[in-house]
């Protein structure tokens, strides 16, 4: 058995799914990152399945050399004997689960709340060398992953260990369903062409603070609606992939621009000063701007 690391801290916390009797299902994590944290070394398990679930912001990962980007709202499946880690970047601010699944051997009987057949042919799925990796995680994923949470403080009861259980068979079971795959209606698909329109005008005017409200007014949605199809497209509020975005741009004419100063790269892209760039900088991408700049000239 492969070690499992089951070390919770004030951002990040670990449930032993061993503890309840579970053998196929070994762990459910879940860390909410303020700020972006060290990058994930590279790691490899030729007996594990595992699902990560972005619950908001995103997450850079190089799965077998190629890099992949997971957005809130998506989920990844890592394969057994994938090599994945985040490489050189952090791990960005944002909320994310995973649920670790013991594929090898595979389950015999009945588990997961399934069938001994049903089981099977959902972990062979899930396996499927030449199927997605990533994809919209299942609509209720949340509600599952808060549910499984609460409960594991009455895991000592016959019902807390029931719940948490069933919890975990219907996330199995919902990112099966997302494989199989299931498109979006047609209103969900215009209502995407409305939100990729208002990120082109944010990327073409990163200067301009835009209110929530104008940028709904952009889109032809209320406000409300906005939000919504916003979040549910980009993984984001509006406020944090402005400011992410932002970041970025500006990482990128920090390289391409050696002889502007700090202060005037963030004065382009509409921050009120150098400090408050550096800490929104920090946030995102881990490092101070000034570092930042040095380390890629270097």
């Amino acid at each position: 058995m492969e070690w499992i690391d089951t070390k919770n801290t004030p951002e990040r916390r670990i449930l032993d799914l061993r503890l309840i009797g579970m053998r196929h299902a070994l762990a459910l994590g879940r860390f909410r990152y303020l700020r972006a944290a060290p990058p994930l070394d590279e790691q490899r398990h030729d007996c594990w399945l595992v699902l990560q679930f972005v619950l908001s912001g995103r997450q850079h990962l190089l799965i077998e050399g190629r890099r992949t980007i997971v957005r809130g709202g998506e989920m990844m499946i890592i394969k057994p004997g994938q090599r994945y880690g985040t490489g050189s970047w952090h791990e960005e601010r944002g909320e994310m689960a995973w649920l670790i699944l013991q594929s090898s051997p595979l389950p015999r009987m009945a588990a997961l709340g399934m069938s001994a057949k049903g089981v099977r042919d959902v972990f062979a799925m899930l396996m499927e060398p030449h199927g997605p990796s990533v994809m919209p995680m299942p609509r209720d994923a949340r509600e599952l992953l808060d549910s499984a949470f609460k409960w594991w403080q009455r895991r000592e009861e016959s019902i807390g260990m029931e719940m948490i259980r069933n919890r975990i068979g219907a996330l199995v079971l919902g990112a099966a369903a997302a494989v199989a795959g299931c498109t979006p209606g047609d209103s969900d698909n215009a209502n995407e062409m409305r939100i990729r329109k208002v990120l082109r005008w944010m990327r073409e005017h990163p200067q301009i603070a835009s209110k929530s409200e104008e940028l709904a007014a952009l889109s032809g949605l209320s406000p409300a609606r906005f939000y919504v199809h916003f979040k549910r497209v980009t993984g984001s509020s509006p406020k944090d992939y402005w400011q992410r975005m932002r970041v970025e741009l500006a990482a990128k004419r920090l390289r391409e621009a050696p002889e502007l100063t700090i202060t005037e790269i963030a004065h382009e892209f509409g921050f009120s000063s150098s400090q408050y760039f550096a800490t929104v900088y920090r946030r995102y991408l881990g490092v101070s701007p000034g570092n930042h700049r040095e380390r890629e000239m270097s």
